[in-house]
Order: structure tokens, then sequence, then C-alpha cells
């Protein structure tokens, strides 16, 4: 796409080339030069003689009158006008036939001749005499050529316009100075005389003529030159304007729109284009990271404000480094996504490097000023050294990513160096990743169940179906860290599909018991899942094959997830809403989701994350008020509400007068397996009594 610089750049280049067409057709590129004019001293004329004959020329009012009078027909005369075109003529002193004037540059010439002779077929000669070294002698008035055209003026009523093309080199001049074919063609570079004279003076009589005019036209430039020009002209505008277009569009495409620097795809080709440059192959440092809670500020303050944060973390990180760099020859700094920076010095030593990681660290620890706002946020950094023609920018990126995951796990508003223990850390993570892979190829998960009761009779109405590991290799880990580890590898999907699956089955085989129960079953999914458009589309297919009613059915998604929900995850949720199947949202109160954001996200229900129960009681006015609140959002949007944790009595008995739909806790049940569950379910009394809470 064109910039106004650019369009406007190629309508001034059609104006001027309009114009240009139009000057020449209007003639504005014309010149002319006129040999009479009284403005041209230096053009002397002098009387041509030769043979016997009477003769006289006078000048006046800008034309030239001469007469002759053939007294003796069998004799030769000769008879004309020469006029000089050498300036040293007007000066009186010794002339030089080697010194006229450029006439190629005219096209035509216009004459205007009176011409009287005995003979009535007589014509008139006008010759160019032209010097060239080439084949002119400086003392041989003769040998300039003699281009010349033969024409009647008495055929003319007032003027004749003679091209160029008309003239001709004379043949007896070529013989008698044995020219070459190179030089026998048109020549008036350099002409230093102008010669009228009659072509036959053969007959006695008078011979008079009276030249009026003799003026040169040409143009500056002819049509076609003109068009050549123009044409060269847009062929140089057009590379000038692709290339500037092209620069233009490598920087848009190595630039981040929002802040201006350069972009992940920017950062890459500067690593690529720098890394030849290690001359003395000391170490480069790459630093990546990202604010601490920028989705918070995101929800307290809108998205306008941060990005204006992203843009003044950006000018502070840069002037930071332009500290050490002053140049900006050694460092590239660069905007990832969202909130996701990495710097990157082709030359650093390691205390360098740490000291301008803790400067920026400790710089953006510091609030910082937004539209009269301040806000304060901190950052987890990570980094990682690589030596130059070795280590890859992926590669490196991948060590300084690993560094900040030990940041942050190590508090956040810090950075790490990636050292034995990171490398450690994430080794562990991948065989993780790995022994959660075999097991679920292997069939090594099974799913406990944790019973939802209705707070008004304590009736079991929901379970949550959870995911259990039985591998050796994954002793000792438990949910909590192995799912995160799944998402980060990449194979949540197989669990998340392998538990849906295996739920579905199970109510498949057991529809006497659901059905009587009229249960709802919640299946925890993975965030991945809001960025996976195949995954409506398989939870259609696997309602199908197993027969499922999809009322009976709740996925529960986690609050954190929705940090980096976009549009097409909410389509995405929108899918999975028209099979049927109702949504909540898991551990509310963890994230920093605005209660204003609640409307946009297809949900039905709120669980209430543990963390708001643990010190729930009677004196804790704070957490009832906390607690009080969502519920009462919650009611306005007509969101069913369960509380998670529940461990004491006296929280069931305060989340009940609050108006809570439902609570979980180990109050009430363990997650127990399956044959438990059944058991409970049909022990269960009309009134849903099963456990008894004192009043």
């Amino acid at each position: 796409m064109f910039s106004d610089t650019n369009v406007k750049a190629i309508l001034a280049m059609i104006l001027m080339t309009c114009l240009a067409l139009a000057s020449h057709k209007l003639g504005l590129m014309n010149i002319s030069l006129s040999i009479l004019d009284d403005e041209n001293p230096t053009f002397v004329t002098h009387m041509l003689e030769g043979g016997v004959l009477e003769g006289e020329l006078n000048q006046s009012n800008q034309q030239i009158e001469s007469s002759c009078k053939k007294v003796d027909s069998n004799t030769f005369s000769m008879c004309g006008i020469s006029i000089g075109l050498n300036p040293q003529m007007a000066e009186n002193t010794e002339f030089n036939i080697q010194s006229g004037i450029d006439l190629s540059i005219y096209d035509n010439v216009e004459l205007e001749i009176e011409y009287q002779s005995p003979n009535n077929e007589s014509r008139l000669r006008f010759s160019l005499r032209n010097y060239n070294t080439e084949y002119s002698q400086p003392k041989d008035f003769v040998s300039l050529k003699f281009n010349s055209v033969i024409f009647d003026p008495k055929l003319e009523q007032t003027t004749v316009t003679v091209p160029f093309d008309s003239f001709r080199v004379e043949d007896w001049w070529i013989k008698e100075k044995n020219i070459s074919f190179e030089n026998a063609q048109f020549d008036i570079d350099n002409v230093v005389f102008i010669e009228i004279m009659p072509d036959d003076m053969s007959q006695e009589g008078v011979y008079s003529f009276v030249v009026k005019q003799v003026l040169f036209h040409g143009e500056l430039i002819d049509e076609l030159g003109l068009f050549q020009i123009i044409l060269i002209c847009w062929l140089v505008f057009i590379i000038i304007l692709v290339s500037r277009q092209t620069k233009k569009l490598k920087h848009i495409s190595n630039t981040d729109a929002l802040t201006q620097l350069l972009n992940r795809r920017g950062i890459t080709a500067w690593a690529e284009r720098n890394g030849a440059s290690f001359a003395n192959r000391r170490k480069g440092y790459l630093f990546y990271f990202d604010i601490d809670g920028f989705k918070k500020v995101n929800d307290t303050h809108g998205h306008s404000i941060g990005d204006e944060l992203l843009c003044e973390l950006g000018k502070i990180v840069t002037a930071i480094l332009l500290e050490n760099d002053p140049k900006e020859s050694n460092f590239a700094f660069a905007r990832l996504a969202g909130d996701e920076f990495v710097i990157l010095f082709n030359r650093l030593e390691k205390d360098q490097a740490e000291r301008i990681a803790d400067n920026i660290v400790n710089s953006l620890s510091a609030p910082i000023q937004i539209n009269n706002r301040l806000i304060r946020v901190g950052l987890s950094m990570g980094l990682a050294s690589f030596e130059p023609l070795i280590d890859t920018f992926e590669e490196t990126l991948s060590q300084a990513d690993s560094a900040m995951y030990c940041a942050k796990q190590d508090g956040k508003n810090r950075y790490r160096l990636f050292d034995e223990h990171v490398r450690d850390v994430i080794y562990r993570r991948k065989q993780i990743a790995e022994n959660i892979r075999v097991a679920s190829e292997n069939g090594q998960f099974s799913m406990a169940y944790m019973p939802i009761f209705r707070s008004s009779d304590l009736y079991i109405h929901k379970v949550e179906v959870l995911l259990r590991c039985h591998s050796a290799a994954l002793e000792g880990i438990g949910p909590d860290e192995f799912i995160p580890i799944a998402e980060e590898f990449g194979v949540i999907q197989n669990i998340d599909l392998l538990v849906i699956e295996t739920t579905f089955r199970h109510m498949y085989r057991h529809q006497k018991v659901f059905n009587k129960s009229d249960l709802v079953v919640c299946i925890n999914i993975s965030a991945k899942e809001l960025n996976n458009v195949k995954f409506a589309s398989a939870l259609k297919g696997l309602i199908k094959d197993y027969r499922i009613n999809p009322q009976n059915v709740q996925l529960e998604i986690t609050e954190t997830s929705l940090v980096e929900i976009d549009e097409q995850s909410i389509t995405i949720l929108n899918e999975i809403r028209e099979t049927g199947i109702s949504l909540a949202l898991d551990d509310f109160g963890t994230g920093y989701t605005a209660f204003s954001q609640i409307i946009k996200y297809p949900i039905d229900c709120l669980k209430i994350d543990k963390s708001f129960i643990d010190d729930l009681h009677s004196e804790n006015e704070v957490k009832k008020t906390l607690v009080k609140s969502i519920l009462a959002i919650a009611k306005s949007y007509k969101l069913q509400t369960v509380a998670e944790g529940i461990e004491k009595d006296e929280q069931f008995k305060l989340l009940k007068e609050m108006g809570c739909d439902s609570i979980q806790g180990y109050l009430l049940s363990k997650p127990i397996s399956w044959e438990h569950f059944k058991t409970l379910l049909q022990d269960q009394d009309g009134q849903g009594n099963v456990i008894k809470i004192a009043n």
C-alpha cells in the first residue's frame, strides 16, 4: 500500500510530465537564431565576387541588398553574399576560419529572399560552410565543407523553411578534396560562413537579391528526445519509489507497530546479520523478559493504558541500553509479542550483562506514570550467553526463556542467568513431559470423582472428574505440576481428549446411574484448547459416538487461562456452548479478570477459588465482603456459583447464608473412586442428606 507521500510524489511526476509535454506542444522549448538581428553584431557580411562583373552590397534595416551585373557571358563569374559567423570579424582582427558557431542544435532555417536574374530558371544556392580538423585547412577557404541547398525563392510568396535534411554536401568539393565517406556527411557543428549566391550566372545581365531574413529554428529537445527523457525520469522515479517502498516495507515487516522496536523477524535478521561480525569471538548475551501482572494492568486500567505502558517501558529500557552503548551499534531491542521483550548484545561481558539486567529490573520496579496514573509493575528476566557462529538465536532465546521461568518461580521481579541449575530444571520438565506422553499412550491415567453438593440440601448434583496418574516415572508429581508442563510441551491436547473420551465412555457404560440422578459431570480442559480450532468439532464427534446428553456435561476453564484470550478463543467457547455443553470458570479470583469482563465470556458458572474460602469466618469481614460481592455479581449475571475447598462447618454455614449455590471440599467428600461415588449416589435419599452437618 502506498503512503500519502508516495501518492503525492506520483501525482507530482504526472503533473511534471503533463507540463513538459504541454510546454513542448506550445513551443516553449523552441529556440531560434536570427543572423540579421541587430542584437548579433558579431555576424559580418561580405560581398562574394569573382570574374568579370560589377557588384555592390548594401546592408540596412536588418536586410542585405546585393546586385551584380555580368557583362561577358563567355567568362566565369561569381557573385553573392558571405555572412561571417566568427566573432573576430567584428573586432577587425585577423580572421580565423577555424572558429564558428554550432548550428547543429537547430532543425531548419527560415529564409526570406527576393531574387531577380536575367534567367528565369536561375535559382539560389544557400550554403553552410563548416570547419573541421578532419578535412579543413586553416589557410584554405575552399577546404571548409559546403553544406548546401538549392531553391527558387521566386516560387515562394514570402518565406521558405528549409529543413536540414534537405542539405547536401556538394559533390565537387568531396571529389576535389578527396573526402572520405565518414567526413562527406552533413556537418554544421562549427559553421564559419553562410553563403548565398545564384546557382547559375551563365547569362549576361543583372543578378540582384534582397536577404530579409535568415532565421534558424530548433528545439531544446525534440519530441522523441523529450519522451526518452520522460521515460528515463519515470524509470529512475519508479526505481527510487520501489526502493524506498521496499525499504519501508522491510522496516514495517521488521518493526513492532506499537513500540517501534524490532519485532521477532527484525531481531532474528539482526542476529543473523551481525553474527559474522564477531571477529574477536567474544560472547554475546540475550535478555528475555516480560511484565509481571500485565494482564492486571489491562483489566484494571484498560488496553490503551496497557499499550502506553509497553511504549513507556520500551523508552525506559532503550535509555538504559544507550548508556552502555551510545552509538546503538552493539545491541538490538525487540518486542516479540504481548509483553515479551528481547535484548540482544553481540559483545558483552558477564559482569556488564548482570549490571544492565539489574539496572533494568530496578528501574521498572518504580511506579511508571501513564496519563497521570502511577502504575507499578515489575518484570522477570532471563539471561543467556551465546557464542558467535555457534549458537543460534532460537537456541539462545529458548535458554533465556528457561532462565526467565526460573526467575518467576523464584518470586518474580528479578533476573536469572541460564546456568547448570536452570538447565537441570528444564531437563527435568522435559523428562516429565516425555513421561506424560508415555503414560498417556500406555493408559496409566485414571479418574477420581469429587462430588459437588447443592448448598440447600446437600444433594449431589454435580461431580468433578479429576485426573490421576499411576506411572512410576511420575510418582510424587501431581496434576498441579504435570498439567502446566503438559501445556508447555504441547502434550496437553492428548490428555484433554483422553480425559473427555474416558469420561464419556464411562457415562455411556453407566447410563442408568447418570440418568437416574440427572448428574452433571464437570471436566477440566487446558487453556491450550482455547486456541485449538479443531477442539469443538472433536468434542461434537465424541458426543455423537458415545450418545452423550450434552446438558449433563460441563467443561471447566481456569480464570488464568483468560489472560491471553482473544476473539478466536471466544469463538471457540461459543462453539462449545452451541453443542449444549455448559462452561464454568474455575479458580475464580486467582486471575485478574475484572467483573465487567465476565459478561464477555460465554460461561454459565463461577467456581470461587479456595484462597477466598480458607480464612472465611464470621470475624473476617474482609473475606466475607469479597465473597458476598462475588456471589452478588454472579447472581446479577445469572451465573451459578460453586465454592471450592470447604473444610470447616462455619465456612459451609456462611456460604449457605450468603446464597452460594453449590459447595465442594474435604468437609463433605474427598476425591473418591467410581465405586465409592456410585455408592454415595445410591444411598442418597430423596432429600439428598447424605452427610449431616450440625446446625
